[in-house]
């Protein structure tokens, strides 16, 4: 089974005017753990761009790493494929499992300083994280979700985020964190939804068999898990960053 990891970004001016980003979640290696090169990068980009029939123009790309695959700190090769094919991006800092970040902000630092404004101009947001705080739970954990972080944790990597962009052309850009709703809607992580800008949420409608889980009420349940998580944001914005449907 597979899932097609889509997201939409709806971001609000002061003046209230929306601009609309959508595209697909793009991980940094391949099934087989092969790190993607740039090549596999803008095929991926490119092929999003040219479909059809489809509501509104996939021209995003949501990453979750600035490092390029089995490097230390060496900045992705989907920067330069998102500069050749003018794809935005959501970027993403890699935090479950270690105490510092300093390597993913190292290839971000580099990659501001080596691309420019072609790079700059590109970012929509930073992710801090993702799904960890779904890992570390009660949970995740007895569902085997893998290795996460605690509340504590991403709320200082936010912070170290938002230090290491100060000075550069991404100052200012909206800092946020991605996890499941039902991280979002549990108390304990309240001092991440402080700490962030926006709250990217991941909602699947296909694993709520408790609330009816068949695709003919997909979009009634997705509704509902966005709404549960519009309430706990207050007046943060919300980013549906993961959704889809599987694939057979």
């Amino acid at each position: 089974m597979k899932f097609l990891f889509l997201f939409t970004l709806a971001l609000l001016s002061p003046a209230l005017s929306q601009k609309i980003y959508q595209g697909f979640n793009t991980g940094a290696f391949s099934g087989t753990d092969t790190p993607k090169t740039q090549s596999d990068f803008e095929k991926e980009f490119l092929s999003a761009q040219s479909l059809h029939y489809s509501p509104g123009i996939f021209s995003s790309a949501r990453l979750y790493s600035c490092v390029q695959h089995k490097t230390t700190n060496t900045p992705i090769a989907a920067f330069q494929a998102a500069i050749n094919t003018n794809t935005s991006l959501l970027l993403g800092i890699w935090c479950s499992g270690t105490i510092s970040i300093e390597n993913e902000l190292t290839a971000l630092k580099s990659a501001i300083s080596q691309y420019g404004d072609k790079f700059t101009s590109l970012v929509v947001g930073v992710s801090v994280g993702s799904e960890d705080l779904y890992r570390g739970s009660e949970v995740g954990q007895a569902k085997n979700a893998g290795v996460g972080a605690g509340p504590d944790a991403i709320a200082g990597f936010v912070r170290d985020v938002r230090s290491a962009l100060a000075g550069t052309a991404l100052n200012g850009t909206p800092v946020g964190h991605v996890d499941s709703w039902v991280a979002w809607t549990n108390s304990s992580n309240g001092d991440v939804v402080k700490e962030v800008d926006f709250l990217g949420v991941d909602a699947y409608p296909y694993y709520e068999d408790k609330i009816g889980n068949a695709i003919e009420n997909a979009t009634n349940v997705f509704e509902d898990l966005y709404n549960r998580t519009l309430r706990v944001a207050g007046e943060k914005s919300v980013w549906i960053t993961e959704t889809g449907w599987p694939t057979r």
